[in-house]
Formats: structure tokens, sequence, C-alpha cells
């Protein structure tokens, strides 16, 4: 148990130092970004990073996931066959895809708008450096080398903080692009020769049926990866069609509180990850998971009543004055991204346990769910209607994950989970109807104290339980 904590603190103290900083700065950064660009613009930048997600799982078949799991707790030649092998199939299928790009102009506006059409090259850019980029982290990441992963993301952030000051203010949108993917370029070459993955290199370790492992655990990924892309994003061009850029700016300026929020949980996710992977199938890893869950829970909904309580404050802070309205959709907005933010929590057992059906199974329940809300509460309510089949999309996942998870590990604590997700939702909705600062900020009071002291005995043991390994790791 003892080495299980301290595995689980030491990733997650070197996870918070590689993307803490950069999280924060694109935080800091919005009132830049939203002074810098205009409503559509903003709109824009943010139908090009949807559409680059999507196709990072369309072209790369997720390998980028495959390259995380299989090549951790193996011997150096086989790490260096899994590497090689998988960054010369990124290479082919990145070829591929920049000899096609010029045929997107054929696709039809309803599945790839005009204005996403117009900044292909842009897309192309960003969709590669994401790919080479994530790539070496995740690889990184799967032979523990952690601290490497934690510099990176000081680079990340020191070079995208500095390329978009130079770039932005010249060429808005563009700009933003360019700044994001220089970036990624930049980091990637950074882990090749610094974090000398440049070792793990070497042709004559090219094996295709390495490459044909990786496919075989990452394809089944690909369709969660795209009904996961329906959940989360295909209600940004179905605003567009209805309110156009304005409407996708709108929604994605409030998404930047509760994103935060998800890119901390983030960290933690990942390296709660890598501990899951190692750790899975000992006896001590059921009350283990059964604790950190629940702590997970309890921290991840009082941090986000507190960013309600505050948004109308921090929306006015951190973004341009024509910006404001965004605060209207934060509240419900970070009840989705807490859910989600569990979601991978609770999954990280189908990556130990190597069944990624679940992923599949779960996701595609919350895509239909989410298609069906689309269709249905877009038309008639807008920005509000693609929030809040977000939110139904993302309950759904998190529910049906919770139940496949509990046939590969019991849930001794279903009933506590339950009820804090409950009285979680229950007040998020009452910030949406009361949009009074003073209002919200008394709501998120009530909320915070009825979970410390409902829950007081149980949180008390499982922070005793981490406290001592935390004292000993720092």
């Amino acid at each position: 148990m003892k080495s299980i904590y301290t595995h689980f603190l030491k990733n997650t103290g070197y996870v918070l130092l590689g993307n803490s900083g950069s999280k924060i700065i694109s935080v800091l950064m919005l009132p830049l970004y939203t002074r810098w660009l205009s409503i559509e613009e903003f709109g824009l930048v943010d139908l090009l990073q949807i559409y680059s997600a999507l196709l990072i799982v369309i072209v790369g078949a997720c390998i980028i996931d495959a390259i995380f799991v299989l090549p951790s707790n193996k011997n150096d030649e086989e790490q260096t066959s899994y590497f090689t092998s998988g960054f010369c199939f990124i290479g082919i299928v990145s070829v591929i895809f920049v000899s096609l790009l010029p045929f997107i102009s054929y696709v039809p506006d309803d599945v790839i708008p005009n204005s996403v059409k117009s900044s292909k090259w842009y897309l192309c850019i960003l969709l590669i450096s994401s790919l080479f980029q994530g790539y070496t982290q995740n690889f990184c990441m799967s032979i523990d080398k952690m601290k490497a992963y934690s510099i990176t993301g000081f680079i990340n952030t020191l070079s995208s903080c500095t390329l978009s000051f130079l770039l932005i203010p010249l060429l808005k949108a563009e700009g933003y692009v360019l700044a994001f993917s220089l970036s990624n370029m930049i980091c990637f070459l950074y882990n090749i020769v610094i974090n000398k993955l440049w070792k793990y290199v070497d042709v004559s370790r090219i094996q295709y049926y390495k490459i044909a492992e990786m496919l075989r655990y990452s394809i089944p990924l690909i369709p969660n990866g795209i009904m996961w892309w329906l959940v989360a994003a295909l209600n940004k061009p179905m605003v567009e069609n209805y309110t156009g850029l304005y409407g996708v700016g709108i929604m994605a300026v409030a998404q930047k509180i509760p994103n935060f929020l998800n890119s901390m949980s983030g960290m933690f996710s990942s390296s709660w990850q890598v501990s899951v992977v190692k750790q899975f199938g000992t006896d001590s890893y059921e009350g283990f998971y059964n604790k950190m869950l629940l702590l997970f829970i309890c921290s991840y909904t009082v941090i986000g009543v507190t960013l309600i309580g505050f948004c109308n404050i921090l929306i006015s802070i951190l973004a341009d004055e024509k910006f404001y309205d965004a605060h209207l959709y934060i509240p419900l907005l970070i009840s989705s991204v807490v859910f989600g933010a569990l979601s991978p929590l609770v999954a990280a057992n189908f990556a130990a346990s190597k069944q990624s059906k679940f992923y599949f199974y779960s996701t595609i329940w919350g895509a239909s769910v989410s298609l069906i809300a689309n269709y249905l509460l877009i038309p008639q309510f807008m920005i509000w209607g693609a929030v809040g089949s977000i939110l139904m999309a993302q309950i759904t996942i998190f529910a049906v994950r919770l139940y496949y998870a509990n046939r590969i590990v019991q849930h001794r604590n279903l009933s506590a989970v339950c009820s804090v997700m409950l009285l979680f939702l229950a007040t998020c909705i009452c910030c949406s109807i009361y949009d009074n600062g003073i209002i919200r900020c008394f709501i998120s009071f009530l909320y915070i104290a009825i979970i410390l002291i409902t829950n007081k005995n149980t949180l008390r043991t499982i922070i005793n339980k981490i406290i001592p390994h935390a004292k000993k790791y720092f």
C-alpha cells in the first residue's frame, strides 16, 4: 500500500510541474487573447482546434494511446521497437494526409464548415505537430520519464507564450494556430534531443507486427474517439449554423474557466493512469482505488462549485467586456467538466485490464444522447441547447463507465458517490437559474459545507493515509 500512494504522489508531482504552468498561463493570457481576437476570430480558432482533435483520432488511429500502454514495463529493445515502429507509422499517415488535404474543399459544408476549409493548411500544421508532440510525450510517461515530461511542459509554456506575443497581434487567428503548432514542434524536438528519445530510434528495429499490435490496441479506440468528439465538439459546428462564429466564440470563452478545471484534472488523470497501470492486480489495489475515487469526487466538485461562485468576477477579469455574456453558461459547463473529468479516473481500469472495448461501449451511449440532444435542443435554444447536450452526454458516460468498471473492481462506496454527484448537479442547476454573483457564492458555500460535514470522517481517513507519503516524498 505504501508504494502505491508514493508512486501516485511522485507521478502527480511531476505532471503538476509539467502542466500547471501552461494551464495557468493559458488562463492568464485569456485577457490578451480576447483583446487581440474578435468574437468571430476566437470562434474560428476554436473550430480549428475541434477539427484537429477529430483528425488526430482518425489520422493517427489513436496510436498515441497505444504508445502509452504497451511499452510500459518492457525491456529497452522492445521499447525501441515500439517507439520506432509507431514513429514510422505516424510519419506515413502524416504524408498521406498532406497529399489528400486539397480534396477537403469538396467535403460538404454541413460536414466541415467553409470557415475551417479556408484555413485547411493551418489545420494541417496544428494536426501534425500535435501528433508528434503527443506521441513523444506519452512515450515519456510510458517509460516512466516523468521528470523529463515535467520539464517539457515548462518548455511548452514558455514557447507558446512567447510565440503568442509575437504572432497573434500580427496574424490574428492564424497567428494563434501557428504559435501553438510551433510550440508543439519545439517540445517534440526537445523530447527527441534533450530527453534523449533518439536512443529509442533504430530503423533496424522497425517491426510490422509491433505496429499491428499497437493498432490492435488502438483501433478499437477510434470509434470511441469519434464518439467522444461527437459528445464534446459536434455542438460547435451546429451552433455556428444557427448563430455564426459569434456563438462559437462566446461558447469558447465560456468554456475557458471550466477547461482550466478540466486541464488540472487531466494532470491528475495522467499520473492516476500511470499508477493504475503499474499497480493494477495487486492485493491492495481495490482499497486504494475506492479511497482515491471518493477523494477525487469530493475535491473536483468542491473546486467546481468554488469556480461557479466566483465565475461572474472571473469572467469580467479574464475576458474582454465583449465576451461578458459567457458567464451565463459557466455553471452547467463546469458540471459537465466535472462529470467528464471523473470518467477517465473510473475508465483507467479499462486500460489497466486491457479491455478497451468498454471505452467504446460507454462513449457510444454518451454520443447517442449527445446527438439526440443536439438536434432537439440547439435549433430551439442555441447555445443553451449545446450546453445542455454536453452535460447530459457527460452524465451518461460517467454512469455507464461506473457500471462497467464495477465488473473489474468493486465499488465499495457507490451510495456516497451517487449522493455527492446528485447534490453537485442540483447545485449547478440552481446557479444557472440564479445568475447573480452573490447568490451563486451563497449556493456554492452551502454545497461545500454539506460535503465537508457529511463526508468528514471518510475524507479524514483517506487524507491521513496520503499525508505520510506526501511528507516523505516532498
